[in-house]
């Protein structure tokens, strides 16, 4: 599967690893929806939004996708009937958290993830949950 494989190695240049499998589940589970995002025909993103409320994992070429990519996909969300959504954003990504809060989400809790080195490119990459980097 072409796609498939784009989002594998989009992961691989964000994350570092590549998890194939668990696009093939996402495509093809009635409760998640696997959104793919272009710029003209080049893919620059994806995220996954699950039928309980939350978004993610995100993960964007650039960094200057991923506010976008966010956006899109909450609105997504709210097509479908997602009044309440969950994101859990690294919080060294500032520019994602800000634009999150001036769109009407607040931080339900602060959770501190260390690490003795770095696992994903934050500015690029939201995760599905924090069991996950």
């Amino acid at each position: 599967h072409k796609l498939i494989n784009r989002l594998t190695k989009l992961d691989i240049k964000v994350r570092g690893t590549a998890r194939p499998e668990e696009h093939f589940f996402w495509t093809g589970d009635d409760k998640h929806t696997q959104l793919a995002f272009y710029d003209d025909k080049t893919l620059v993103g994806y995220s996954v939004v699950g039928a309980t409320a939350r978004i993610g994992p995100v993960a964007a070429t650039k960094p200057e996708y991923l506010s976008s990519i966010l956006a899109m996909s909450v609105n997504y969300g709210l097509e479908i009937g997602q009044a309440r959504q969950l994101i859990f954003v690294n919080g060294e990504n500032v520019e994602v958290v800000q634009s999150l809060l001036q769109s009407g989400f607040h931080v339900e809790e602060a959770t501190v993830v260390m690490a003795s080195e770095r696992f994903s490119d934050s500015s690029r990459y939201v995760p599905g949950h924090l069991a996950h980097y």
